[in-house]
Order: structure tokens, then sequence, then C-alpha cells
């Protein structure tokens, strides 16, 4: 009995796993692929860089934010999946502070499950007191503009 305890241990703790256990037909239709991808669009990093210009050294930018690392929920409701949204850019003060979020919408924004999910992120910005500015990639990037609507937030 002692050595059936062991034995079990043994197989429970053993860092090597039989071949056969990953060969199975049902453990090879478990294997996904996966490969990496850029963090940024070729647009997004022509907005990044103008964004960059349209910024000083007193300020952090980043790509890729979600709320939920910036946004807190305040209320009675324990559930915040409406934060777990990426936002494309912030600008943040030397404390990470957020000062502005930054969305870049394509044509993809103009459906509708697009528009409604821009509008509650438009709502949370607003609830937090974040300011959220949106450029359309229809205008191109416009480092006039962009230096315009970014100077309204940063000195």
């Amino acid at each position: 009995m002692l050595q059936a305890i062991i034995n079990f241990f043994k197989q429970l703790f053993n860092p090597q796993k039989k071949e056969t256990e990953y060969n199975t037909p049902q453990k090879q239709k478990e294997i996904k692929n996966y490969r990496p991808k850029k963090l940024l669009t070729p647009t997004e990093i022509r907005f990044f860089n103008a964004i960059k210009n349209a910024t000083n050294e007193n300020y952090i930018l980043l790509p890729q934010i979600n709320l939920a690392s910036i946004i807190e929920r305040t209320d009675e409701h324990k559930y915040q999946n409406e934060l777990y949204r990426n936002i494309d850019f912030a600008i943040f003060d030397k404390a990470y502070n957020p000062i502005v979020l930054i969305e870049i919408n394509d044509k993809t924004h103009k459906d509708k499950k697009r528009i409604a999910r821009d509008i509650k992120v438009k709502e949370i910005c607003n609830s937090a007191n974040i300011p959220l500015i949106t450029f359309w990639t229809d205008y191109g990037v416009n480092q006039e503009y962009i230096n315009k609507r970014i100077a309204e937030y940063v000195a």
C-alpha cells in the first residue's frame, strides 16, 4: 500500500510526460496554433509618431492601453467587463497619471457594433474625467491638426 502511494506521487509530480499523452486524437485537436503579431498597424505607427511629435519630454505616450489599467469602477457593481477595452493611445504625465486618451478610427468604426462600443468608451472616459480625442484615418496624419488637438491637454 505504501509503495502504491509513493508511485502515485511520483507520477503526479513527474515533470516528464509520456509521449503518448500528447499524441492522442483528442489532444491533437486541442492544440492551437499561435504566432506573434505587431503591436501597432502601419497606420497606428504613423499616428503614434505624429502624437509623439506633438508632446514634449514631460509626457509619456503609450499604445494599446486597457481601460481597466487606468480606470476603476467605483459604484456598487463588482463586474468591470466594460473596462476590458483597449484604447489606441494614452498620454500620461511623469507619474503615469492619464492626461488624455486617443482613439484612431478607421471605416470599421462606422459599423453599428463599433459605434456602440465607441459610445460606451466615451461615456466611461467622461465619467472618469479623462479627455478622449478621436482622429479619423479618412483625414490622414495631419501633424498641424494633431499638434493643435494635443496642445489642448499638454503644455
